[in-house]
């Protein structure tokens, strides 16, 4: 069903009778894939790899009894099940996170030198769009470890220009997307740029909200006021222009995914 190698639809029906697999209705593919956090602490414990398979097949079959469930190397494959009340609906995707966010920490109680990561693909109704779900959920996963590391939860539908991105593997060619403003930040070489940086990404995430941003960063509401104007005598950045803060936005998710990519 995954590899798309199927020559009989009707084959597949039949042997999904046979072992009790239900395809009514809507699935969407979903991949739990199990980080080591340290290679030298897998030398330690032979016996990891097979207790973190074992937690975690529990966990997902405790989860989901009645699931379609396989597994290869370091991830578990899953046909959700999900109910779709119309084309736009997305509460199932929330459903979903729901549930993996329990499996994430039933299994990080049991066994600390793990992150499970989960990666979540569009629903589909026919079985012949289950290999796309799971090139989705793919993706979403690559993607949402490069943009939020190796426990993140990355449903493929909401990762938006990030989707095009993903296909762009000239770097050159993303920095195009980074506006001249941002440059000049990403350029100030001076001690506190980092601070900058973290203060412009959480006041763009707060909605512009500085007393909001000022809580999150666990400072004072002058030390972010004071932040922001540096960042403007700097940049030359106008927060009040909607389409210069999209931008922004969008370089800043690009300069933390090269960012990423170097390290790697």
């Amino acid at each position: 069903l995954i590899s798309g190698k199927i020559q009989s639809i009707q084959a597949v029906y039949e042997k999904a009778n046979v072992i009790g697999w239900d395809f009514s209705g809507a699935f969407a593919a979903v991949l739990f894939k199990i980080n080591r956090q340290s290679d030298g602490m897998l030398q330690q414990k032979g016996d990891l790899a097979d207790r973190s398979h074992f937690l975690v097949h529990e966990a997902i079959h405790h989860y989901l009894p009645n699931g379609i469930i396989s597994n290869k190397s370091n991830f578990f494959i899953v046909l959700w099940k999900v109910e779709k009340t119309c084309k736009n609906d997305t509460d199932w995707i929330d459903d979903i996170k729901k549930t993996a966010r329990t499996i994430q920490e039933v299994i990080k109680k049991q066994l600390k030198d793990i992150d499970v990561q989960v990666g979540i693909g569009c629903a589909v109704s026919e079985i012949s769009e289950i290999p796309q779900s799971y090139r989705e959920a793919h993706d979403a996963l690559d993607l949402g470890e490069t943009l939020n590391g190796l426990a993140s939860i990355t449903a493929f539908s909401e990762l938006g220009i990030f989707r095009l991105l993903r296909h762009v593997n000239d770097s050159s060619a993303l920095l195009q997307f980074i506006p001249k403003s941002l440059k000049e930040l990403l350029d100030y070489q001076q001690a506190n740029q980092s601070d900058l940086l973290e203060t412009l990404q959480t006041f763009l995430e707060c909605n512009q909200n500085a007393a909001q941003t000022a809580k999150l960063l666990f400072v004072h509401y002058k030390t972010v006021v004071y932040r922001l104007e540096r960042i403007k005598e700097i940049t030359g950045m106008d927060f009040d222009d909607s389409e210069e803060m999209l931008s922004v936005r969008v370089g800043l998710k690009i300069y933390e995914l090269l960012q990423r990519e170097k390290q790697e």
